[in-house]
């Protein structure tokens, strides 16, 4: 195995980074599968052995305490990355009686952790009336009335509807992200994104890798069916209902709750959403890469990429060969299984041809009539 996984953590109250030892497993799951679930608080469980002559928990390890999972490379250390940075939310101790002879501890120490998306779903709005604004203005308010760091990305220009928040703010959050076919991306702070690639990656996955490229062991396609509307509805806050269709009943209806800030932006979304979505096609929808192997080293690029230190790449876009076909799409979230012999990640995709937008001079998202400036 080329990659190790080094879990560190920092005490309750405490400083300084502190390595695990013993560690067995490391899971880490972030982001979404499809193109319009919503974002939940990325998550990661770790399981060691735990150390001989331990009686009671490892306080140290108290619900709060930071944890970061660095992918390290056995070589010459130069391909690390971080998958993951966040809080411990959860411990459990499971003691048990080692078999006749003694074959090590056989007793685990299970860390169940998580990131600021978890925090901010957990704080009440308290019917905060957050007024119309500019969204970076917006998120500003939610950082100093949730007490989580939001950030925006690439929305600047961007003005939202007012709203009493009477929910969560993550779930004023994930609305703000459809209301502009927007990810969320989570780590130790929250940002929200727009609809275009946070970058065209030069990465590529391929079932015969060259050198510079990422060989997967296995790929997934599968039907839009659960992605496939011919009726689109945009409800915004404060504004009458927009809705656009396309064909003859019966229609398959799609219906997003947004904070545009007009009726206008409202129809221009929902004539988006069904632009992508009218069609019932077969497309790209997860890969799996064994990271035993060598080429895996090239995930360290594709994970420095991110708009957010120790997260998953999410919105990130990548190209896929798959026996002489190139499949462009966009990285949704995925997961990681790693233990002391094995591991692997997969990666969650959405097609390019759900991501209709026009970047000039690309290969891929600069085709006229093909894809679309926008909303």
């Amino acid at each position: 195995m080329i990659w190790d996984f080094q879990v560190q953590y920092i005490p309750l109250g405490g400083s300084g980074l502190t390595s695990l030892t013993n560690v067995q497993s490391v899971n880490v799951t972030a982001g979404r599968e499809a193109l319009i679930d919503n974002f939940s608080s990325a998550r990661a469980t770790i399981t060691l052995r735990y150390p001989t002559g331990y009686v009671t928990p490892f306080t140290g390890l108290l619900p709060g305490a930071e944890i970061v999972i660095t992918a390290k490379e056995q070589g010459t250390g130069i391909y690390n990355f971080q998958p993951f940075a966040g809080w411990v939310s959860d411990v459990s101790v499971d003691y048990g009686i080692p078999y006749s002879g003694g074959v090590g501890n056989a007793d685990f120490l299970t860390i169940t952790c998580e990131t600021s998306l978890a925090k901010l779903a957990r704080t009440s709005g308290n019917d905060y009336a957050l007024a119309p604004d500019t969204v970076p203005n917006q998120v500003a308010a939610a950082t100093t009335e949730s007490g989580v760091t939001v950030e925006s990305l690439r929305l600047s220009g961007k003005t939202a509807s007012g709203v009493t928040i009477s929910g969560s703010w993550a779930d004023w959050l994930n609305q703000l992200a459809f209301t502009y076919a927007g990810r969320i991306i989570d780590t130790t702070n929250v940002y929200v994104t727009n609809y275009q690639p946070a970058v065209i990656s030069n990465t590529k996955f391929s079932d015969t890798a060259t050198v510079t490229e990422i060989k997967y062991d296995t790929v997934s396609f599968s039907s839009w069916g659960q992605n496939y509307y011919t009726q689109v509805t945009i409800d915004p806050t404060g504004f009458s209902p927009q809705v656009v269709s396309t064909g003859s009943v019966p229609f398959r209806n799609l219906t997003i709750n947004t904070y545009n800030g007009s009726t206008s932006e409202a129809t221009d979304l929902a004539n988006w959403y069904l632009g992508n979505y009218k069609t019932p096609n077969l497309g790209l929808a997860s890969f799996t890469v064994n990271m035993n192997d060598t080429n895996s080293q090239n995930l360290k690029a594709l994970f420095d990429a991110s708009a957010a230190v120790a997260s998953w790449p999410t919105g990130i876009q990548v190209a896929l060969d798959f026996r002489g076909t190139t499949y462009n799409c966009v990285i949704e979230g995925g997961s990681i299984s790693a233990t002391p012999d094995s591991a692997h990640m997969t990666f969650y995709v959405s097609a390019a041809d759900l991501n209709a937008y026009l970047v000039l001079d690309d290969a891929v998202f600069g085709q006229l009539d093909y894809n679309k400036l926008g909303f």
